[in-house]
């Protein structure tokens, strides 16, 4: 091989290395933003499960039902347990997405 192939070679080596540098680095940003995506989809539906529990409960207080004394506790139980997740969540340190 002459020079002028190795060096041909040796440019395009850079340029393709550069570039598929850079599409992994696109790659890992898309499936980091899938991620974030998805977990934050689960957190919502995971937090709005209990809330609605939450809700109902509520709603039938609101309607003149009173609650048995284990709905009672449930309610309770479920309002502390929805605090708690919202709190662990708000405190829970994702990498950023670039």
């Amino acid at each position: 091989m002459s020079n002028d192939e190795r060096n041909l070679r040796s440019a395009f080596d850079g340029f393709g290395g550069e570039l598929l540098g850079s599409v992994r680095g696109m790659a890992k940003g898309h499936v980091d933003q899938a991620f974030s995506e998805g977990f934050d989809a689960a957190a919502s539906l995971c937090v709005n499960l209990v809330a609605k529990t939450i809700a109902d409960l509520m709603a039938k207080i609101s309607s003149g039902v009173l609650l048995s004394n284990d709905e009672q506790i449930l309610a309770g139980k479920l309002t502390d347990l929805k605090a708690e997740m919202e709190q662990q969540l708000r405190a829970l340190k994702l990498p950023m997405v670039e």
